[in-house]
């Protein structure tokens, strides 16, 4: 419209050199809108717009044409812009009223490709989520029925063995062969080596306990017979008292008979 406009300018004024800069910077702005739009269009698209640009040309060689015969006949001029300028531009617009026709029909099918695409993503998504879901759950399920169950029942034997319970006679079931299994299988071995170990010193027990037993018989014994010793040692230490006095009453006696002699001899 700019170029019209600037084609029409010239016409009533061949001499105004404004409104032929103005036409050449409407073409150069044309010329780049539409290398933009031919840098980001499609196969398809390049082909719909080479084909305007045809056109587009056309009317620049009938825009340069009316511009030129301005300058000798305004006139002419005119009736060749009337002529040939209307035909031109209803097949422009024509054209360009199609392209965007089909480029709105275009976006359309684009448009509902997405949403259909978007619509079955979401939908792979939801079974994907739903797979997953089932997934884990199975998989906790076997790590609840093959690790954790196992695990809490252990745990829960050798906590009673822990707070003292003392009951070496239980046995860990073994439910697998793997390694909880051999896990069972080594707490078993080490509760009866426990168990043999406090069997040992029950036994030792029992063993110190009449030991014990014959030396408390046994310290009695020689209780006793310390006690008699001593009622012994007391019964002589009475004889010889008795024995003692004895004799010092033999030598009273001797030593009267003694005195008397010696009284008798003086007489």
């Amino acid at each position: 419209m700019q170029k019209g406009q600037a084609t029409r300018n010239i016409l009533l004024n061949p001499s105004d050199t404004k409104a032929m800069q103005n036409y050449k910077n409407a073409s150069i702005s044309m010329d780049k809108s539409f290398d933009k739009c031919f840098g980001v269009a499609d196969f398809r698209q390049k082909s719909q717009l080479e084909k305007l640009k045809e056109l587009l040309k056309k009317d620049d060689i009938l825009q340069l044409k009316v511009q030129a015969l301005s300058r000798i006949d305004q006139k002419q001029a005119y009736n060749l812009l009337v002529k040939e300028e209307t035909p031109q531009w209803r097949k422009a617009r024509s054209f360009v009223l199609e392209l965007i026709s089909n480029e709105r029909k275009n976006f359309e099918n684009i448009k509902l490709k997405m949403e259909n695409t978007m619509a079955i993503t979401i939908v792979i998504i939801a079974i994907a989520m739903v797979i997953m879901l089932a997934v884990v759950l199975a998989v906790w399920k076997v790590l609840f029925s093959k690790i954790f169950k196992p695990l809490s029942h252990i745990n829960s034997l050798v906590s009673t063995l822990a707070k003292g319970g003392g009951d070496l006679t239980i046995v860990l079931p073994k439910d697998s062969n793997d390694e909880f299994g051999e896990l069972t299988d080594n707490l078993n071995k080490f509760i009866s080596t426990l168990k043999d170990i406090v069997g040992q010193i029950v036994s030792k027990a029992k063993e110190v306990q009449s030991s014990v037993n014959s030396l408390a018989t046994s310290a009695a014994q020689i209780s006793a017979s310390s006690e008699q010793v001593s009622s012994n040692t007391k019964e002589i230490s009475h004889a010889t008292e008795d024995t003692a006095n004895a004799l010092s009453g033999i030598a009273r006696s001797t030593e009267d008979i003694r005195v008397s002699s010696d009284e008798a001899k003086e007489i």
